[in-house]
C-alpha cells in the first residue's frame, strides 16, 4: 500500500484535518470550531492551548477511525492564518493568545510609529501593512515582562508544527508563503529584511527561522505520539500560509487564474508570474507560492462572512441555508445595481486599500427599496472588490486578462454570488461542489516534502473536485463595469464622512 500524507489548518473559525492518498484523494477529513473572544470592538483572542489540544484530540480520532491508513503516515505539514500573531517561550509554550489578524486592532498606535519610521520602505518591501512586527511593540509596550520572556514568534501554522515536534522551537521555522504579514521581509527575496528588523528596534532572534519550502523541520515528538495513536518520529514539514494551501489545494498554480473565497474572509486572489507590489496605491497585497515561479496578489474583505451573515440576520431573521435562499430569491429578481442601493461592506475597516476608518453602511436608501434590493446591495457591496483587484492588476501588467474564476467558501453555497462574481468578471466561473481546502494544500506540500511526489504541480494536478460552471452575461459584465466606477466615486466621497465619524 503506498503511504499517505496529513495537513492540518489552522483557519479563523475552523481546525481541519484532512488525511491524503498517494492519488490525492482525501481518504478521512474532520473540522472542529476555532473560539474567538471578542468581548468589544478591536479585541479579538484565540487559545493557542486549546487549538493544540483540539488538534491532539482530532489526531487520536483519526488514528482510531483509519487504523491502517495512519500507520502509513510519511508526513505531516500544517497550515494557519498568516495575519495574525502569537508570543511563545524557551519550551515552545505559548506566551500570549492567537490575535487574529485584522480582528484584534490595538497594535495600529505601534503601526502609525512604524509608519513614521521607515513607511514607503516598509512596503516597498513587503507589499502590506504588517500585524505581527506592530504587536512585537505593542507586546513590548504594554507587557514589557512578556516580551523579555519571548523566544519566538512563529507562524500559526509553525506553531502548531512546533507544537506536534519533539523538539518544538525549531520546528518553529516559516517559509516565504508565511511573510506578507510580519512586517520584517524582503518578500521578493524570500528573506528576513535586517535593515527593518534595526529601524524598528526589534530582536531579530525571536523572529522564526526562515527555511525554504518543502522542508522538513522537525519529527514527531514521544509525548504527542502517545497522545494520538501515531507514529514517534513521523518528518513534519514546515508551515505554510493557509490562503495559499487553499490555493494549493485548488490547483490554482497558473498565472491568470483567479481565485474567489468566500468564508470568515473574503478573499479574491489573483495568479501571477512575479511578485506585484502596488506601492502608492495599495490596492492589493502580495503572497509567496511555494513555487519560485508563482505568486498571487490578494485583496481581502476583512470580515466579509462575518458581515455576510450578520446582514442575513438583520434582513432575513437568522443565518440558516433557508433565510439565504429566501434572501437570493428575493435578491435575483432585483437588476444589477440594486436599483441605486449601494452597501459598504467595511465594519471592519478597509484595508485594501488601507482605509482604518471605513465602516459598512446603506447609501442611496428610499421607501422605494425592499428586501430584495437590500440584500442585492449586501452581496454586490461584497463583490466590487473584486473587479477593482483584476482591474488593479491590469495596469501593473499591460495587456493582462483575468482567464478563469474559480470559487469556494461558504459563501459560494450561493448560486447568485457565483453567476455575480461571473458577471462582474466576464469570465466562466467554477464552484467546486467539494472545496478545496487548505489541509489538503498542506498534505500535498508535505508529500512532496518527503518524494511522494516529484513536485508540487504533479501533485495538485492529481485532485479532482466536482465543480458548476456559471457562464458570464455580458449585459450584466458592461453593467457592472460602469457601478464599479460609481462606487469608487461614492467611496471617495464617503471617506470625510468615515474620517468625522471615527471623531465620535
Amino acid at each position: 500500500m503506498s503511504a499517505t500524507v496529513l495537513g492540518i489548518d489552522v483557519g479563523t473559525s475552523l481546525i481541519k484535518i484532512c488525511l491524503v492518498d498517494a492519488d490525492a484523494v482525501c481518504l478521512a477529513e474532520a473540522e472542529r470550531p476555532v473560539r474567538t473572544a471578542m468581548p468589544e470592538a478591536g479585541v479579538a483572542e484565540q487559545d493557542g492551548a486549546a487549538v493544540i489540544a483540539a488538534i491532539l484530540a482530532m489526531l487520536a480520532e483519526l488514528a482510531e477511525r483509519q487504523p491502517e491508513a495512519v500507520s502509513r503516515l510519511a508526513a505531516i505539514g500544517a497550515s494557519g492564518q498568516t495575519a495574525g500573531s502569537i508570543a511563545v517561550d524557551r519550551q515552545g509554550a505559548p506566551l500570549t493568545p492567537w490575535y487574529p489578524s485584522a480582528l484584534d486592532t490595538r497594535f495600529r498606535p505601534q503601526l502609525e510609529r512604524m509608519k513614521a519610521i521607515a513607511a514607503d520602505v516598509l512596503f516597498a518591501r513587503n507589499g502590506a501593512w504588517p500585524f505581527t512586527t506592530p504587536r512585537m511593540l505593542w507586546w513590548r509596550d504594554t507587557s514589557p515582562a512578556t516580551f523579555d520572556a519571548i523566544a519566538c514568534v512563529p507562524s500559526l501554522a509553525g506553531f502548531v508544527i512546533g507544537s506536534l515536534a519533539e523538539a518544538p522551537l525549531p520546528a518553529m521555522a516559516c517559509d516565504a508563503t508565511t511573510l506578507t504579514w510580519y512586517g520584517a521581509a524582503d518578500l521578493a527575496a524570500r528573506r528576513w529584511d535586517d535593515d527593518l528588523v534595526r529601524a524598528f528596534g526589534l530582536p531579530a532572534a525571536v523572529l522564526p527561522t526562515l527555511v525554504p519550502s518543502f522542508s522538513v523541520v522537525g519529527a514527531l515528538g514521544r509525548s504527542v505520539a502517545a497522545a494520538t495513536g501515531l507514529s514517534p518520529g513521523i518528518p513534519l514539514v514546515v508551515g505554510i500560509g493557509d490562503t495559499v494551501a487553499s490555493l494549493i489545494g485548488a490547483n490554482v498554480l497558473t498565472p491568470g487564474e483567479v481565485y474567489s473565497v468566500n468564508g470568515s474572509f473574503i478573499n479574491y486572489l489573483v495568479c501571477l508570474d512575479r511578485c506585484l507590489i502596488d506601492a502608492g496605491q495599495e490596492r492589493f497585497q502580495p503572497l509567496a507560492s511555494p513555487l519560485d515561479d508563482v505568486w498571487y496578489a490578494i485583496l481581502y474583505v476583512a470580515g466579509g462572512g462575518f458581515v455576510h451573515r450578520r446582514m442575513a440576520e438583520l434582513l432575513g431573521g437568522g443565518e440558516g441555508p433557508e433565510t439565504f435562499a429566501a434572501l437570493d430569491e428575493a435578491a435575483g429578481a432585483v437588476p444589477p445595481g440594486a436599483a441605486g442601493l449601494a452597501f459598504m461592506p467595511y465594519m471592519l475597516g478597509r484595508f485594501c486599500p488601507p482605509q482604518p476608518h471605513a465602516s459598512g453602511g446603506f447609501h442611496g436608501l428610499t421607501l422605494a427599496h425592499g428586501r430584495g434590493e437590500a440584500w442585492r446591495a449586501v452581496m454586490e457591496g461584497l463583490t466590487f472588490d473584486l473587479i477593482d483587484t483584476t482591474e488593479a492588476i491590469a495596469e501593473h501588467i499591460e495587456g493582462w486578462r483575468p482567464q478563469t474564476l474559480r470559487l469556494t467558501g461558504g459563501g459560494a453555497r450561493s448560486a447568485l454570488w457565483c453567476r455575480m462574481q461571473a458577471d462582474m468578471l466576464g469570465v466562466p466561473a467554477e464552484r467546486f461542489g467539494a472545496a478545496p481546502s487548505a489541509p489538503t494544500g498542506a498534505a500535498l506540500t508535505a508529500g512532496v516534502a518527503v518524494g511522494l511526489w516529484p513536485d508540487l504541480r504533479s501533485a495538485a494536478g492529481r485532485i479532482r473536485l466536482q465543480s458548476d460552471r456559471f457562464e458570464p452575461d455580458r449585459a450584466n459584465t458592461e453593467a457592472y463595469a460602469r457601478l464599479a466606477g460609481r462606487r469608487r466615486g461614492l467611496i471617495e466621497r464617503l471617506k470625510p464622512a468615515w474620517d468625522y465619524l471615527a471623531e465620535a
